[in-house]
């Protein structure tokens, strides 16, 4: 079940400041980054069960932060939250590049 999510998915995040674009990139052995223009950054913990997931990195700039993206896939659709240290959660959804 987890090849599912193996590929590249074009990641929409919804904030209060408005929509950023990012790519998520799954690996084989189910490792995961996730990139935009300003940097990138690699997932530490991954799981996967079924046909939902979770990724935990953390970031040392522009601050330090600890990301946990959980969320879960339905048809080609991957959608749930990003969460930023403890005082901050966003929405986001995104498509399988093909």
């Amino acid at each position: 079940m987890q090849e599912q999510f193996v590929g590249s998915w074009k990641i929409q995040v919804s904030s209060p400041l408005g929509v950023d674009y990012y790519t998520l990139a799954i690996s084989p052995s189910l490792n995961a980054m996730l990139s935009e223009a300003r940097g990138s950054m690699q997932f530490d913990d991954v799981q996967f069960i079924s046909n939902t997931f979770q990724l935990i990195g953390k970031t040392e700039t522009p601050t330090k932060s600890i990301i946990v993206m959980n969320g879960r896939l339905e048809d080609r659709v991957i959608f749930g939250t990003i969460k930023i240290n403890e005082y901050c959660m966003v929405d986001f959804k995104g498509l399988k590049n093909e």
